[in-house]
């Protein structure tokens, strides 16, 4: 049996079997794919003919050209899920990835982006062309939301709602709506109005944000997006996945604030008897989310409700984002 026929199989396993996300079966086809290659090369073997000896001298080879002990753990775990596989099913006899032990993960802190880093990213997209309104589009549209980076990419057209400011999410079968910043709606609105309609390959596609080819950005193409602006922007921490979505997380916070401020705290009048908006629409805190509602003059809050309102969607969101367990 060749590696591809191997691959093959392997991946129908993962997509149909054991019902894998894409980034799960993604990444584990690449780790095989490199086995498959570094045995070929190194041994003149391959998949289906490899011994133990042969399995623990390629983990040893990823440790020594620097790979993490994250990457090496999921070399590991993608190794033994195949091998398993293939014993099960009798395509081989013994399982010579039994005794493959990943790595100790060592427990950092997470690396943070700060406030003026994350200006400063916002900053480097130029809206003087498509890919400058896309990317604008995408990143204000994470700092407003702190949502993943997969739930933006997998984010359909029919997902926004300009007029409410509201985007919905959908995040392990659960659907959430969350509020947008002025900011944000117009650089998404900009995308969809003037920039979209020209990029989509095809009229019926549902992404809402697509590549350089019309079709739905996947997550390898925005990171590489989001590390070419780093380097423009000359911020020094190491941006990855968890890193920019735990900083969005923070920075989502501060944009509920800033909401709040603009939607409820201003013309509070004297003795805090109510206040009166400025043009957002008010929100009411209708379990861990923000929604918004109809105002008018009998909906008017005390300063007392309108703390405890922030308070509480700030809380919500802490707890959607996982910052604080309750």
């Amino acid at each position: 049996m060749s590696n591809n026929e191997v691959l093959e199989m392997f991946l129908h396993f993962l997509k149909y079997d054991k019902n894998a996300s894409e980034n799960t079966y993604s990444s584990y086809m690449r780790d095989i794919r490199q086995l498959g290659d570094y045995l070929e090369t190194n041994y003149s073997t391959d998949l289906i003919s490899v011994n133990s000896t042969e399995l623990a001298d390629y983990i040893n080879y990823l440790r020594s050209i620097g790979k993490s002990v994250a990457t090496v753990s999921r070399n590991i775990a993608s190794i033994k899920s195949l091998y398993s596989y293939l014993t099960i099913n009798r395509y081989i006899e013994r399982n010579p990835a039994i005794k493959l032990v990943p790595d100790k993960a060592e427990h950092k802190l997470p690396q943070i982006l700060t406030s003026e880093e994350v200006e400063m990213l916002l900053a480097q997209p130029k809206c003087i062309d498509a890919k400058g309104y896309r990317d604008h589009a995408m990143l204000e549209l994470l700092y407003a939301t702190g949502i993943r980076v997969t739930e933006l990419i997998d984010l359909n057209i029919d997902d926004v709602n300009i007029p409410a400011r509201l985007i919905r999410c959908f995040s392990k079968n659960k659907e959430r709506f969350i509020p947008m910043y002025p900011s944000a709606v117009k650089a998404v609105k900009d995308y969809i109005e003037l920039v979209r309609p020209q990029m989509i390959s095809d009229p019926g596609e549902k992404a809402l944000f697509v590549n350089v080819s019309g079709e739905r950005m996947s997550r390898q193409g925005f990171w590489k997006i989001i590390k070419s602006y780093q380097k423009k922007a000359g911020i020094k921490t190491d941006i990855t996945s968890v890193d920019f979505e735990e900083g969005d997380t923070v920075a989502v916070v501060d944009s509920v604030v800033r909401v709040a401020e603009r939607t409820f705290i201003t013309g509070i009048r004297e003795g805090g008897q109510g206040v009166e908006t400025t043009g957002l629409p008010p929100y009411h805190i209708i379990g861990a989310g923000l929604l918004p509602v109809d105002f008018t003059a009998e909906h008017a809050v005390t300063l007392e409700q309108t703390v405890v309102a922030v308070l509480d969607g700030i809380v919500g969101l802490c707890v959607r984002q996982r910052i604080v367990v309750l």
